[in-house]
């Protein structure tokens, strides 16, 4: 029942993650091209609430962390002495404040950098193309990311996903060819073509960052549990966001918010309220992606477990079955004996007694083959 309940809790995580990707993957772009239609121009302002919301993560983190710690002290009383010497790593595991390992932070860490260049890429592009073309460009990061996942994680595809990547490739080739049909209206050439340059960009490398998430994952030497995957999420989307701090720094796009408010076509108020959302619509985003990944990973070694204790069960019953053939000693074993005739007489005392029986089965996996042997020797023949 157990397995059943984790496979179906996988799936219901699965789909709530889809929903929340779904969420952010349409109205991120969006709610980021009202911001410069309406007279917003702060480019590393709008990369920053890319991932400037990050502390909402804190909150189910903390719901997680008190639920852990709960239940570590709900079990003490009901254990044994032996029992909690022996559990006693693993009790201060689960009410630990942070799960992951220094390797995983720093593999978080290099990923925030590369999430807050691929920010400012995709930031830039949708500043300067029109919704549609964004979208359709960022589309084609199925390509990259099959690619790099064939290359890091050895990622198998069917003709559904190799018709998907073509097409959707085709789509960003196609556009590609007829650039100046749909550049918005005053908008140089120059500047067009390099929007379109780093909105490719921007989809390539966030086709490399899903295929780390999944090597991390796989290469973790730690359990890799949601409130992992959260914590993650919450590591890289700082140090995204300090990334582009800097940039705002440097670019004094701190001091530019006041004044751009009150310039904002929609009013100051909406203003503020376009900015809120955009970084809160921007987190699900992120929050649906890494999700999926982590789901869609764990139900495939889900499937992939399963099979293996299917074939587990059938090596074992082919051993049972060839080791009662050969009379195997045992409880209720049947010793064969040769073709000549041969006496026997077995003395039965119970004080001395004497039976020695020991099986020594072997198996060998490969190929279906299996070899057995059996050595038995009982009493006093």
């Amino acid at each position: 029942m157990e397995p059943q309940s984790s496979s179906r809790m996988k799936k219901i995580l699965l789909v709530i993650n889809c929903i929340i990707l779904a969420i952010g993957n349409c109205g991120s772009p969006l709610i980021t091209r009202l911001y410069f239609i309406k007279g917003g121009k702060r480019i590393w302002l709008s990369s920053w609430l890319q991932t400037a919301a990050w502390p909402i993560i804190l909150i189910p983190l903390s719901f997680s962390y008190f639920n852990r710690r709960r239940e570590s002290l709900g079990e003490m009383p009901s254990t044994t002495v032996q029992n909690n010497n022996n559990n006693n790593d693993n009790d201060n595991n689960n009410a630990e404040l942070v799960l992951m390992t220094p390797r995983i932070l720093i593999a978080s860490i290099g990923m925030g950098v590369l999430t807050g260049v691929d920010n400012y890429l995709y930031a830039y592009g949708l500043a300067k193309l029109p919704v549609s073309t964004s979208a359709l460009l960022i589309a084609s990061q199925l390509a990259f990311t099959a690619g790099f996942a064939f290359l890091l994680v050895k990622q198998k595809f069917s003709a559904y996903s190799i018709n998907s990547i073509f097409l959707l490739t085709l789509g960003a080739v196609v556009l590609a060819l007829h650039a100046n049909g749909d550049r918005p209206k005053g908008e140089p050439k120059r500047e067009y073509v390099l929007g379109f340059i780093l909105t490719l960009g921007a989809a390539a490398l966030y086709g490399l960052i899903l295929p780390l998430f999944e090597l991390l994952y796989k290469k973790a030497k730690q359990s890799i549990t949601y409130t992992l995957v959260l914590e993650i999420q919450a590591v890289y989307c700082f140090f995204a966001t300090v990334f582009c701090t800097i940039g705002m720094i440097i670019n004094k796009d701190f001091q530019a918010i006041s004044r751009e408010a009150k310039e904002f076509e929609l009013g100051e108020g909406k203003y503020y309220i376009v900015i809120v959302f955009s970084a809160i619509i921007w987190q699900c985003f992120f929050l649906g992606a890494i999700g999926v990944v982590y789901s869609s990973s764990s139900l495939v070694s889900g499937a992939n477990e399963g099979e293996k204790a299917m074939k587990m069960r059938k090596t074992k019953s082919k051993a049972g079955r060839k080791r009662s053939k050969s009379g195997g000693g045992g409880r209720g074993g049947r010793t064969n004996g040769s073709t000549k005739r041969h006496s026997v007489r077995t003395t039965m005392s119970a004080t001395t007694q004497s039976v020695n029986s020991e099986s020594v089965l072997k198996m060998k996996g490969m190929g279906g083959h299996h070899q057995v042997k059996v050595t038995s020797n009982t009493g006093t023949i």
